[in-house]
């Protein structure tokens, strides 16, 4: 399987890649992948949403795609079961 660029930035922030966007689908039980438009997406979860804000700004090495921040409306909780569900697929750089 392919690995996944994920890029821990200053602050807590954390930043993905395209690919972790497009495989981070069905990983939570319940949840549904949603396009907002404009390279923006959010995972609806029975938990809350998890956002992934597009970062143009944002480049590293390995990198597919665009980078995006990712967040969540439930202080964190959600991005840490997401992350962990595909911690197979993350290479962190």
């Amino acid at each position: 399987m392919e690995k996944i660029a994920v890029l821990y930035g200053e602050n807590d922030e954390v930043f993905v890649d395209s690919a972790f966007i497009n495989n981070c689908k069905g990983k939570i039980e319940g949840s549904e992948l949603k396009h907002l438009g404009f390279g923006e997406f959010f995972l609806q979860t029975p938990e809350g949403n998890i956002q992934f804000a597009r970062r143009d700004s944002q480049k590293w090495d390995g990198m597919s795609g665009r980078g995006h921040k990712i967040y969540d409306n439930n202080s964190g909780e959600l991005v840490l079961e997401l992350l962990y569900k595909m911690s197979n697929l993350i290479i962190k750089v």
